[in-house]
């Protein structure tokens, strides 16, 4: 038996009425004690250390994976690619999960260890980046077991119609058939991982280009009303038109390496937070249509028309 086990900080977890609750097949999250304990076996703790198992003890949620060495999946795989393809599996979950709600989720190291060797044979990986707010702040977000299944709902939809169009985590986002709505969450990512929110702005500025625009000409103003017009049914489009507008200002200066005001200064964390919202509301109405999927993975041509005649009809 092999055991995957890790766990996920800046998470508040609340509301399991059960033991577990399954992210994907097999990988589970759970804040049981008891689960935790039978996962812990001497085995595994002498694999992976008193530290960390200590840890692991104290932390709010606890994340893992049991199966058998011949799992089809990992079939003539050595142990530390195994382990690599479960952490790309959590970081599609992570990376899906600020569809959701903007968090600042993380997976800490993760160990696959196997019990059948004397003294476990061990391996241990960690997910190289960190994420923050899109306010730049770190804390704990809270997710109730509801939460976990909306945000399951919508993963499982994302990454089928990505893969469909060969469009998933491993391939490269600037292939020309790379779907827009998979190489704008690629922004995203890079938005979430960033520590200074003018990068954050300028990813989440990326994001919106990748969607919205179709030439280099008048991009901020274009890109603005675009996405104004475009969920005008969720906020008000004038309040969005200027958000985008100050986000698309502070890329530019941060492009050409111009200083920012003061007053820019202070509202950074607010411009970011606005415009993170405006994009997550974006993405997800995009999702939620099979019809606006299409339009938005097509043509230039197409997808100028589309707002030709929600601008102007």
């Amino acid at each position: 038996m092999r055991h995957f086990l890790s766990t996920f900080s800046n998470l508040k977890l609340t509301g399991l009425d059960s033991d577990f609750l399954e992210l994907i097949p097999g990988i589970r999250i759970t804040s049981s004690p008891t689960i935790r304990e039978k996962i812990l076996t001497d085995t595994v703790k002498f694999a992976i250390g008193y530290i960390e198992t200590e840890y692991i003890r104290r932390s709010n949620s606890f994340v893992y994976y049991e199966y058998e060495d011949n799992e089809p999946t990992f079939k003539g795989l050595p142990q530390n690619n195994q382990l690599e393809i479960i952490l790309l599996w959590i970081d599609d979950i992570l990376k899906n999960s600020w569809l959701f709600k903007d968090n600042c989720i993380t997976c800490d190291t993760a160990y696959l260890i196997d019990d059948q060797v004397p003294n476990g044979l061990g391996s241990s990986l960690q997910l190289q980046y960190k994420h923050s707010l899109s306010n730049g702040l770190i804390k704990a977000i809270e997710f109730t077991k509801q939460d976990w299944i909306d945000c399951i709902s919508i993963h499982d939809k994302l990454e089928t119609y990505l893969v469909n169009k060969e469009s998933g985590s491993l391939k490269f986002m600037l292939e020309k058939n790379f779907s827009r709505v998979g190489r704008s969450l690629k922004f995203v990512k890079q938005a979430r991982e960033a520590r200074n929110i003018p990068y954050k702005i300028s990813n989440y500025c990326a994001a919106l280009e990748t969607l919205f625009t179709t030439e280099n000409m008048e991009i901020s103003h274009k890109l603005s009303e675009r996405v104004a017009f475009f969920i005008k049914d969720e906020f008000i489009k004038i309040e969005t038109y200027k958000s985008v507008k100050k986000a698309y200002s502070i890329r530019s200066k941060l492009t050409h390496g111009a200083s920012i005001e003061k007053k820019e200064l202070d509202q950074l964390a607010e411009i970011s937070f606005q415009t993170d919202k405006i994009l997550r509301s974006a993405i997800i109405k995009i999702i939620n249509s099979i019809d606006l999927l299409e339009i938005f993975d097509s043509s230039n041509e197409k997808i100028d028309r589309f707002f030709e005649n929600l601008i102007f009809q």
